[in-house]
């Protein structure tokens, strides 16, 4: 019983051990890396982080390690961003060609064709270094994520205060005696940061004198344009100071 006792404890000690060892060379696996790379890599350029801006990060992250790794990691990390920028995707992220692209370096990996990784030395200080990498692109995605988010809000506002302005213009608008429909007329409307209209001018008539004129007198009516106020200066005076404006009532 003592030694059925002992050869148990034996397997399991030694289950244990083959455990740990299997889960250290997962970690280490120069192919699981290949593809934890690839993946941070391709995300990156999917969230539509700047070539420039991944490799001032993978500079710092080459920096990072010792001398002799540096020429292994380099040629093999610098190959998949090269990669990864010649392909032709969208902005945004799309985890099937995240995952596909990973995946053709690992098996590139497993089939030996691409032997770069296995030279690299998957030290402590390596491990980290790839680490502080993919948490720096990580970053970045979320900054660039973010700037994309503000453009598209602000560009959304934007919108918004233009189509209030043109609805108020079109409220102000009179009909011209004999006016039979089907034309447009574009204006060139000069604003003061606090709304008010400075100058108003057709830079595309409509080839009836009548519907131009009452087209003008209308903007002069809706004038004030309180909702050029919500905007800063930078704004305002790209998008609002001038703008062009293309009146047809039926729109």
């Amino acid at each position: 019983m003592q030694i059925f006792k002992r050869y148990f404890q034996f397997l399991l000690c030694a289950l244990l051990l083959a455990l740990s060892v299997s889960a250290a060379k997962a970690q280490t696996d120069p192919c699981s890396r290949a593809y934890s790379i690839a993946a941070s890599v391709m995300s990156a350029r999917q969230y539509g982080v700047l070539l420039p801006e991944v490799l001032k990060k993978t500079n710092v992250f080459i920096e990072a390690l010792d001398q002799r790794q540096r020429a292994d990691v380099n040629n093999a990390v610098r190959g998949m961003i090269v990669s990864a920028y010649k392909l032709k995707l969208g902005v945004f992220p799309n985890d099937s060609a995240i995952e596909e692209f990973a995946n053709s370096y690992a098996l590139r990996c497993i089939e030996g064709k691409d032997d770069q990784f296995a030279n690299i030395d998957w030290n402590e200080r390596t491990v980290d270094a790839v680490a502080n990498w993919t948490d720096s692109l990580e970053s970045v995605k979320q900054t660039t994520k973010l700037e994309e988010a503000f453009e598209r809000a602000e560009e959304r506002i934007g919108w918004n205060a233009l189509d209030q302005m043109t609805t108020r213009i079109t409220q102000a608008w009179r009909r011209p005696v004999g006016f039979k429909g089907g034309l447009e007329v574009y204006l060139r409307m000069s604003l003061a940061s606090n709304g008010e209209l400075v100058d108003v001018r057709i830079v595309k008539t409509s080839g009836d004198v009548l519907f131009d004129r009452s087209a003008v007198t209308a903007v002069k009516r809706a004038a004030p344009f309180d909702e050029v106020k919500q905007f800063d200066e930078a704004t305002f005076e790209e998008k609002f100071r001038s703008l062009t404006v293309k009146f047809r009532p039926e729109d």
